[in-house]
């Protein structure tokens, strides 16, 4: 199965809940070789990218801020 992942808090926050994402995630890549881990955020800098080893079974996907802008209502902004 893929499952997707929003990975923002992890990238953009290394405390609180960025710190328990990174971790949830890096365990469940260890013990789960069946399933693949697509980890979505908006990381544009090879620095906030540092640090991060996962594992085979998991892929990082950057999408810039602009590229999300379009489809976020406009009440949310």
């Amino acid at each position: 199965m893929r499952v997707a992942i929003d990975a923002n808090p992890m990238f953009l926050n290394r405390s609180g809940i960025g710190n328990y994402t990174y971790h949830l995630v890096r365990q469940l890549v260890r013990i789960d070789q069946e399933n693949e881990y697509y980890l979505y955020n908006t990381a544009t800098r090879d620095r906030e990218l540092d640090g991060f080893e996962l594992g085979g079974n998991a892929q990082v996907i950057c999408f810039p801020r602009v590229f999300l802008l379009p489809q976020i209502p406009a009440a949310f902004l």
